[in-house]
């Protein structure tokens, strides 16, 4: 009776890893749908260019605007990585765009080069803490400054955020990049 018990959670081992196989190699097609890279040519130039990994970009981009070029918050960010008008204007000034009006900040390549410049700076100017830059990509610097006073510490936690759409969207984007790391360097 043992052997016989023994040979069936052996067996059962068995059945459930190769379902777990077959649901692994059909669900990929399905991530991948989910899990989108649109724009890569120009992600993978601007990413680059500023040295800010490209799945950081895609998830900020998918939680940003789920890749629509034309979306537009009901606070005025506009484009793949809602970008404000005011934190555009200072961006294409600081890197050299010519020229520059607000409209195009719809243009995926203005957008993208001007989002990822801004979380390489936030990057930078947060000596490369990811929650911190995030969130003040999200809230504004001036935000994330004002909560490491009232807390007293550099680094905060996602719960820490005392914005709940901040702390939303930090807990989306490190989800979304955590998968697309997953997904795509396997």
């Amino acid at each position: 009776m043992v052997v016989i018990v023994k040979k069936r959670k052996i067996v059962a081992g068995i059945v459930i890893a190769v379902i777990a196989l077959v649901l692994a190699f059909q669900i990929k097609p399905i991530l991948l749908r989910i899990y989108k890279m649109p724009h890569y040519d120009i992600v993978e130039q601007m990413s680059q260019k500023y040295n800010v990994d490209h799945f950081l970009i895609y998830a900020m981009m998918k939680a940003e605007s789920s890749f629509r070029t034309d979306a537009q918050s009901h606070v005025g960010a506009k484009g793949l990585m809602q970008v404000m008008d005011k934190t555009a204007e200072w961006a294409a000034e600081k890197i050299g765009i010519e020229n520059f009006q607000p409209d195009m900040i719809y243009d995926p390549k203005v957008n993208i080069e001007i989002g990822c410049w801004y979380i390489a700076k936030l990057l930078e100017d947060n000596d490369g803490e990811l929650v911190n830059a995030i969130a003040a990509y999200n809230a504004g610097d001036g935000n994330l400054r004002q909560w490491q006073k009232e807390l007293g510490k550099e680094q905060l936690t996602v719960a820490e955020i005392p914005f709940a759409d901040t702390r939303t969207y930090v807990t989306k984007v490190l989800g979304y990049y955590e998968n697309y790391q997953k997904i795509y360097r396997q």
